[in-house]
């Protein structure tokens, strides 16, 4: 009898216990000695998960902890700046001798910040700074104090001691701001945990993912600067005028872009050496000068024309005009110019009646050393991004 007695007193206290330790989330005023700070680090633990769920679902962002895709990516966007809007409500709505409204009108400025270095990532040409998207720049504390982080190269946001302004403006005794410091409470803590779940998302595996992109992009980016058919100028113009580069983004969803898989060239001239069977004896094998009018290379053998056995050398073909000072033909040809793996070209012209067959020396390997600063200040751009991951 004394046993069950024993065992009956043990389960009341255990169910007592657990009564006790379940948060009350539509609390109206706190215990006796119950410290605020303390009854909202509770109340983002075990009374937000619904609400959580309805914020993710109307942002469109994923539900469990996964690599958000490009376009989630950009729907965080507008979800910062609700947050944004949400903490100047409060500042707003705070009591002047509030210290609350202080932390309010910097969880605004933290917002902004975040919302503007999300642009960077998604939009701009430079290297972003991603720290304000990192989960310990959001992260919910059992202290609730934000960390002091660097927002740029000139402006830090500082660390937020959100516990201490929550108990002064609400001691444990109880005080006048007490009913307003948990009712705003509350609705901090319920945009809180959406930052948190943002930054969680973005930290746990899109840096990762970003730094393999561009780990990847950057080798192919080598090999189109390095190893394709050597471009002008004028090339690099049309190029990016004909994939429609100008207007892509070097940023996420897409990370850095990835080269244009073909080549275009406009009024490329190189050099070669033409032979012409039906020019007089001595004048069969001349130099030609030749400048391709228009013409296009797929660079990357992944990429070619055609994947038959031999036809997959074929990278690019050109219309050309030749000239070439040779006695009894005729000085000016139009022909087709054939590009080989990026390097061997083989063309043939015709000259009125006669036609001329050359293999090319492509002058612009002459200069491309000339460009190669220019390729290795982009390459030093992949390279910081990469060491900020």
């Amino acid at each position: 009898m004394k046993r069950s007695i024993t065992t009956l007193a043990l389960l009341c206290t255990l169910y007592g216990a657990n009564a006790l330790a379940a948060t009350d989330c539509n609390k109206q005023q706190l215990e006796n000695g119950e410290r605020m700070s303390a009854y909202l680090v509770h109340y983002s633990q075990d009374c937000l998960e619904d609400t959580l769920q309805q914020q993710l679902k109307k942002y469109e962002l994923p539900m469990s902890v996964i690599a958000p895709s490009g376009r989630q990516l950009t729907l965080m966007h507008p979800a910062w700046k609700d947050l944004s809007v949400a903490f100047e409500n409060l500042a707003s709505k705070a009591s002047n001798g509030s210290r609350m409204k202080q932390m309010y009108a910097a969880l605004k400025n933290r917002a902004d910040a975040t919302a503007a270095q999300l642009t960077a990532v998604l939009g701009s040409n430079s290297v972003p700074d991603m720290k304000l998207l990192g989960h310990e720049a959001w992260e919910i504390p059992t202290n609730l104090e934000l960390l002091e982080i660097p927002a740029s190269a000139d402006i830090v946001l500082p660390e937020l001691p959100v516990e201490t302004a929550l108990d002064a403006d609400c001691p444990a005794n109880g005080g006048p701001l007490c009913p307003q410091t948990l009712e705003q409470g509350r609705e901090l803590m319920r945009d809180w945990k959406l930052a948190d779940r943002m930054t969680l998302l973005f930290s746990t595996t899109t840096i990762s993912a970003i730094k393999e992109q561009v780990v990847a992009k950057d080798e192919l980016w080598k090999t189109y600067l390095y190893d394709s058919k050597p471009m002008l100028p004028f090339d690099f113009v049309l190029t990016d005028l004909a994939t429609g580069g100008w207007h892509k983004s070097d940023q996420f969803p897409d990370g850095f872009r990835e080269p244009p898989r073909t080549q275009w060239f406009l009024l490329h001239p190189a050099l070669g050496v033409e032979y012409a069977s039906g020019a007089l004896d001595g004048e069969q094998v001349k130099p030609v000068l030749y400048v391709e009018i228009v013409g296009a290379n797929r660079w990357s053998p992944e990429h070619r024309w055609m994947n038959a056995t031999v036809l997959r050398y074929l990278s690019g073909a050109s219309v050309i005009a030749s000239y070439v000072d040779r006695a009894g033909v005729k000085d000016t040809g139009y022909g087709l110019l054939l590009t080989l793996s990026n390097v061997y070209s083989l063309g043939v012209a015709r000259y009125g009646e006669k036609t001329g067959v050359f293999l090319s020396i492509d002058l612009a390997n002459l200069v491309r050393e000339k460009y190669r600063p220019k390729y290795e200040r982009f390459k030093d751009r992949l390279e910081a991004f990469k060491d900020k991951l």
